[in-house]
């Protein structure tokens, strides 16, 4: 999301009033530039076998108590985005920091258990479901939500306290060399019809006037959304990103060597 905003925000899109746009929230247009096309919530995933005899944790400090009074359960069994790989799990994290102000006490707690990392939500997810980690912090929930359908081993928590909810951006290029079907499509997917679609593929829609299946409603849920607009720039200032990779590397201290996995996310 950040770096389509830099985009936006260096001149490479056009603007274009949609005549959807009223029936977007606030949140998730920018200058009429930039359009939110879904509300996709960030969820903790896990392995359904190992939590038979555990309780699942409902929130962040619950989660974070568990892994500090049961290290022995969670050892070497906790995987989360690479910040320093992954430009969705930065994104993630540093939302995190902002809504949690136990985040980092989690990092290290995490890192000093063994913290296993990754660059995509499907190694994530696969991992999870071979046995290799019980718990993905910070998973893609239209991914997850997706995988859990065919496959009895994922389950989804969605956390109770607050759930971050990012979406895919969409934009005009200045340039582009079809603009008038541009403006078209791009109505189409914030349309109802469109945004239909997204939901018949776990995506949840960003209009409410659009029915969802149930296992992708967010009415029971604090949810955060990630604003789109300006205050992502933030995220790729290069000393504030220099800083936080900083404080992450030292919170994750504890990782032994070969426990990174690496990839590109999709």
């Amino acid at each position: 999301m950040d770096l389509q905003i830099k985009l936006v925000n260096d001149g490479y899109a056009q603007k274009y009033r949609s005549p959807e746009r009223g029936a977007l929230p606030r949140w998730a247009v920018w200058k009429d530039e930039a359009f939110g096309v879904t509300a996709e919530p960030i969820v903790f995933a896990y392995n359904i076998p190992a939590f038979q005899n555990h309780r699942l944790p409902r929130d962040h400090s619950q989660l974070l108590r568990m892994i500090e009074q049961d290290p022995s359960f969670f050892r070497d069994r906790i995987v989360t985005y690479d910040p320093e790989h992954s430009a969705a799990g930065y994104l993630y994290l540093r939302q995190d920091q902002q809504a949690n102000g136990d985040t980092w006490q989690m990092v290290r707690a995490m890192g000093s258990l063994g913290l296993s990392t990754t660059a995509s939500t499907d190694q994530m997810l696969t991992g999870i479901s071979q046995g290799r980690w019980v718990m993905g912090y910070n998973a893609i929930g239209s991914y997850a939500l997706e995988r859990e359908r065919t496959d009895p081993k994922i389950g989804i928590i969605v956390p109770q306290d607050y759930t971050l909810v990012m979406s895919r951006i969409a934009l005009i290029t200045a340039d582009a060399p079809h603009p008038a079907a541009a403006k078209l499509f791009l109505d189409f997917l914030l349309s109802r019809s469109g945004q239909t679609l997204l939901a018949r593929s776990w995506m949840h829609p960003v209009r409410s006037d659009v029915p969802v299946p149930k296992a992708l409603k967010l009415d029971q849920v604090q949810t955060r959304a990630i604003r789109v607009g300006p205050a992502l720039l933030v995220n790729l200032d290069r000393l504030s990103r220099t800083q936080f990779y900083k404080r992450w590397r030292e919170s994750v201290a504890a990782i032994g060597p070969g426990q990174a996995v690496s990839s590109t996310e999709q």
